[in-house]
């Protein structure tokens, strides 16, 4: 698998644009963290670029077990409920933050007994608010539209990973905020086709290597 990816002269990574400030799409140009660690890990293996592999969150897996892809790198948090997949070390690390619409008298997780919690459709993070939060009254999962939800009323809180919180947020001004941070001690992964050992190692490598220099604050 490494082979291929040196051989073929690019990563292909699967990743879900339009996702700030992770991955952003402007016409034929990509910005955004996951970019940069993106093009950071080609570099280290010896390649000239990447190519995005686009699609949903939900669909990545399937594109890297399919061959179309060489890594997922897209927010995932290793996950090892995922088939097919083997996951890296740490590129990132963050927490899960509660966010409430303005005014709200939930202040914290303590809060949430009795009522309806949402939370981004990624099994990590099911599991983990379901260790967090106790007399829940409805847990629901959502791929799109959360914060809309939320300022509608028609869910009481949203807990969800902070570095695409604190971006998403924006648009609702006044009438959302964070009230609680660091609710984990949670990490992005990149995934590798499960038995890719050689190109698991080599991204192992990279990451090792980047997080330990001057480039990494620079993304970060």
């Amino acid at each position: 698998s490494l082979q291929r990816v040196i051989d073929g002269g690019v990563l292909r990574v699967a990743a879900e644009p339009g996702t700030p400030p992770m991955l952003t799409r402007d016409g034929a140009r990509y910005d955004g963290f996951d970019w940069a660690i993106a093009n950071a890990v080609a570099k280290r293996i010896g390649v000239d670029g990447v190519v995005i592999v686009p699609g949903k969150y939900s669909e990545l897996p399937g594109r890297l077990i399919a061959g179309k892809a060489d890594v997922i790198v897209s927010g995932y948090t290793a996950d090892p409920s995922i088939a097919g997949v083997d996951w890296s070390d740490s590129y990132l690390d963050y927490g899960l933050c509660l966010v409430v619409r303005r005014g709200s008298p939930i202040r914290s997780i303590d809060d949430l007994g009795g009522k309806t919690v949402g939370i981004f459709n990624d099994p990590a993070a099911e599991a983990a608010v379901k260790r967090l939060v106790r007399g829940y009254g409805r847990l629901q999962t959502f791929e799109d539209g959360y914060f809309d939800l939320l300022d509608q009323g028609k869910i009481d809180a949203f807990i969800y990973d902070f570095p695409y919180a604190q971006e998403e947020i924006k648009p609702f001004g006044s009438r959302l905020e964070i009230v609680q941070f660091n609710l984990t001690k949670s990490s992005y992964n990149i995934g590798v086709r499960r038995g890719s050992a050689s190109l698991l190692k080599m991204v192992n490598s990279a990451i090792r290597e980047l997080r330990n220099s001057d480039d990494y604050r620079q993304i970060v």
